[in-house]
């Protein structure tokens, strides 16, 4: 019985985990989809940071990096820091390499929701279909691993 119980327990968690991944995936694809009628629109960059460390061993390199842009659209403001949908954490690195501080650039934002901005209109990689799918599978096999748990509890 409390084995039942804790497979229950842990099927709930990857099937939330499996779908919160879906939702994320799921909602940049479709967002993504749409790019060719969004509007082009003037912005100003207002963070683009790169920093690069060593992981201490010698043979690697962590980077980070931090994009972030202002736009306005019907003379209400709008902060983005989304440079395109290729990947699931928005390029920040090819912004922060791309521009600096201050400058002006063009941002394509959505026609209805204005906050969904991007730099780059380019389409997700297949990286960002790849996490879709495993994220499909990992809500399944949760889903799978809760229902036998419940199902094998009430016999």
């Amino acid at each position: 019985m409390k084995a039942d119980t804790s497979n229950r327990l842990w099927g709930l968690g990857i099937l939330l985990l499996g779908l919160v991944g879906l939702y994320k995936s799921a909602a940049l694809i479709v967002l993504a989809a749409g790019q060719s009628s969004w509007v082009a629109t003037s912005a100003q960059v207002a963070k683009s940071q790169i920093s690069r460390r060593s992981k201490g061993s010698g043979f690697g390199v962590t980077v980070n990096a931090r994009f972030a842009y202002r736009y306005a659209v019907a003379g209400e403001a709008y902060y983005g820091d989304r440079y395109s949908y290729w990947s699931m954490d928005g390029d920040q690195i090819d912004g922060a390499e791309r521009f600096r501080e201050g400058d002006r650039i063009v941002a394509y934002h959505h026609p209805d929701w204005h906050q969904y901005a991007v730099i780059e209109r380019r389409q997700p990689s297949v990286f960002v279909w790849l996490f879709m799918l495993g994220s499909l599978a990992l809500a399944a096999g949760g889903g799978r691993l809760a229902w036998s748990a419940a199902a094998a509890g009430k016999t």
